[in-house]
C-alpha cells in the first residue's frame, strides 16, 4: 500500500492528505512515547506536517528531543508541527443538537438572539438554525 507506510506497531495513513485535503492524526493515548515520536517522524517527513490528540507532556519531551519545531497546545493537549502549514480554510463545522452542515464562513451572521446562523445562499436554500 503506498499511501500507508508500516511500521509494525502502526500502519500510518500519509496519503491522507493527498487524497483528503488534510492530514492524519495521531491518537496519542495510550501510545509509549517512542511510538508516538516514530508516527510524528514519519506524518512530517511525508507531509510536511503532523498532529497528535490526546497527548500527554511526558509524550512531548520524547517528541521535542527528536522534532525540536514541534509545540504542545496544553488546553487541546495536543502535539503539532507545521513545517508547511495547511492553507487556511474559511470553511466551518457546524455540530448542533443532532443537526450537522457545513457552511461557509461568510454567509455567518449573528441573530437576535446572539446564535449564529448562516444566512440562505443558493448553495443552501433553506439555510440553516442552529
Amino acid at each position: 500500500m503506498p499511501d500507508f507506510s508500516d511500521l509494525d506497531f502502526a500502519k500510518v495513513d500519509v496519503g491522507r492528505l493527498e487524497r483528503r485535503g488534510f492530514p492524519e492524526a495521531a491518537f496519542a493515548e495510550g501510545k509509549s512515547p517512542d511510538d508516538l515520536t516514530k508516527i510524528l517522524e514519519t506524518l512530517v517527513e511525508k507531509n510536511g506536517v503532523a498532529l497528535a490528540t490526546r497527548a500527554k507532556p511526558n509524550q512531548y519531551k520524547k517528541v521535542i528531543q527528536a522534532l525540536p519545531d514541534a509545540r504542545f497546545e496544553s488546553v487541546g493537549r495536543c502535539i503539532v508541527i507545521e513545517r508547511k502549514p495547511l492553507p487556511r480554510s474559511a470553511l466551518v463545522f457546524i455540530c448542533s443538537s443532532n443537526e450537522w452542515t457545513f457552511c461557509n464562513f461568510t454567509t455567518l451572521a449573528r441573530s437576535k438572539r446572539e446564535r449564529l446562523r448562516p444566512l440562505r445562499t443558493p448553495q443552501n436554500p433553506n439555510g440553516f438554525a442552529g
